[in-house]
């Protein structure tokens, strides 16, 4: 489907993969700019999208502070572009900050006309399959010793690979209103409800052979799952990764993280994103111990006065 010109936009929800993909497909594989992703997050059915000049505009909520702003992503006449978008949002009440710039356009940026930063809580975090597989050397060693916790305390886990059927959607929603229970408790429950709320989203989207569930069981119990999705030929992006938090599972992060990377590396998917960590600390800190072997970084950009 085409996308109108900026400033007229169409809803997210009545485009395909298509309408997006044409204008990103020269950039590397950024987690926000993933239809599945845009579509997921959509739960209020306020994202659009349009064209200017052969680039793609975004219009989307903050996750946290929830207010609108829009997202440039492409090459083409990008400060002329800029300049257009600029001279609309400054007549309306959208954020005059644009976000989650890609940084093939950031690049291309006049600074002289135009502020440029970066957004490190918006970066993504990039893995390679083969390291996380094998966790070799001393700077893997205690993720190694969780795993050996895990396996000699559960020694009859498995985790199968399937496609998304109406089946295991109910076994995944029925596991996370398991979870998110737990952690509602714990005081956790803006987030999760949000979390909850995309991931009944995400189960809307048309059947696509790229999607890959891995289910992680413990006597025929479901105690983690991972949803992924395959970006061009050697990368897997990470929509949902959810484990069960109770002690006795203690490592099972770790081993449903290292299965699953044996099983993408296996089939040549070498690269795998784990989206970005929002500026949560905690959540910072559990990426980087893991060592990303490169970060998709994304920008901001506002109006120089």
């Amino acid at each position: 489907m085409k996308l109108p010109t900026f400033p007229e936009f169409i809803k997210i929800r009545d485009l395909d993969e298509h309408s997006i993909q044409q204008f990103i497909q020269n950039l590397q594989p950024y987690s926000d700019l993933n239809f599945s992703n845009i579509w997921s997050w959509n739960i209020d059915g306020s994202f659009k999208a349009a064209e200017l000049n052969g680039n793609l505009v975004l219009f989307m909520r903050d996750t946290k502070s929830k207010e609108f702003f829009l997202c440039l992503a492409g090459t083409n006449e990008v400060n002329g572009t800029l300049a257009e978008i600029f001279e609309i949002i400054d007549q309306s009440d959208i954020s005059q900050t644009l976000a989650l710039i890609p940084e093939e356009t950031a690049a291309l940026v006049n600074q002289n006309l135009f502020s440029v930063s970066e957004d490190r809580d918006s970066f993504d975090y990039v893995y390679s399959t083969e390291l996380l597989s094998t966790l070799p050397g001393r700077k893997y060693k205690s993720k190694r010793h969780l795993i050996n916790q895990f396996t000699e305390s559960h020694p009859n886990f498995e985790i199968l690979h399937k496609k998304l059927t109406p089946a295991v959607k109910l076994e995944i929603l029925q596991f996370m209103s398991y979870e998110n229970r737990k952690r509602a408790a714990s005081g956790y429950t803006p987030f999760v409800e949000y979390e909850m709320a995309a991931l009944e989203h995400f189960f809307l989207l048309p059947e696509n052979e790229k999607i890959i569930v891995s289910l992680l069981y413990c006597d025929q119990k479901l105690i983690g799952f991972t949803i992924d999705e395959i970006q061009f030929s050697s990368f897997v992006l990470s929509h949902f990764f959810k484990v069960n938090s109770d002690h006795k599972y203690r490592g099972v992060y770790d081993a449903l993280n290292t299965s699953v990377a044996k099983y993408f590396y296996s089939n040549n998917l070498v690269y795998w994103n784990w989206v970005e960590d929002l500026g949560s600390e905690g959540l910072r800190q559990a990426k980087m111990s893991y060592r990303p072997i490169k970060m998709l970084k994304k920008y901001t950009i506002i109006k120089r006065i």
